[in-house]
């Protein structure tokens, strides 16, 4: 029971990424559940599931273990009766077994950056002689940097609206006085062409 349960606690860790270190030496696999080898084919496994299935069967073993070891021998038979499920098993059990082995203990990961004469206090940023701040620190002057880019950016933006706002305002002047100019010709056209009818009129 032990072997398979670490065995699962194994595949579970690696296989949902989480960060954490885990071997056992005592890792018993599928096939070793089953007692076949790797290169087994379908059949013998069938054969081997059958005849294990009815030894350790509860109601025909009342060993108390006997219960789980036949949950495991169905879940073993489970990924190795399938061909797709069984070849994924072998991709797994390959890399666990590459993995260096220690002994059966949980080391969780830890985000906390170590201390020591690699990672001196007084360079704790990668920058010499910066030491290590508080978080509240760090929180205030992240926060004071994005509030002066702020400051910055809507100073630029109210700098390109005021020059836009400058040139559409000359822009409209030089139209304007263009439209003065061509009106103050047209009323003198006007003026010329009355004053020659009168002088062209017979007497």
């Amino acid at each position: 029971m032990n072997q398979n349960f670490s065995g699962l606690l194994f595949r579970h860790a690696y296989s949902n990424g989480d960060k954490l270190l885990y071997y056992s030496s005592n890792f018993r696999n599928h096939y070793e559940t089953l007692n076949v080898t790797r290169n087994c084919t379908s059949k013998q496994i069938k054969e081997s599931f059958i005849t294990l299935s009815k030894k350790h069967h509860p109601d025909l073993n009342k060993n108390p273990s006997a219960h789980v070891q036949f949950l495991n021998i169905q879940e073993a038979y489970k990924v190795l009766s399938k061909p797709e499920s069984r070849a994924q098993y072998d991709i797994d059990l390959s890399i666990s077994r590459n993995i260096p082995r220690y002994t059966s203990t949980w080391y969780p990961t830890s985000n906390k950056r170590p201390t020591g004469p690699l990672y001196p206090n007084d360079c704790y940023y990668g920058i010499k002689g910066l030491k290590k701040q508080a978080n509240g620190t760090v929180a205030m002057f992240i926060v004071g940097i994005a509030l002066v880019a702020f400051v910055i950016q809507v100073t630029i933006i109210r700098y390109t609206f005021a020059k836009q706002h400058l040139i559409l305002k000359a822009r409209s002047a030089e139209a304007q006085y263009a439209l003065d100019q061509l009106k103050e010709k047209s009323n003198n056209t006007s003026l010329e062409e009355i004053q020659r009818q009168q002088f062209s009129r017979p007497e």
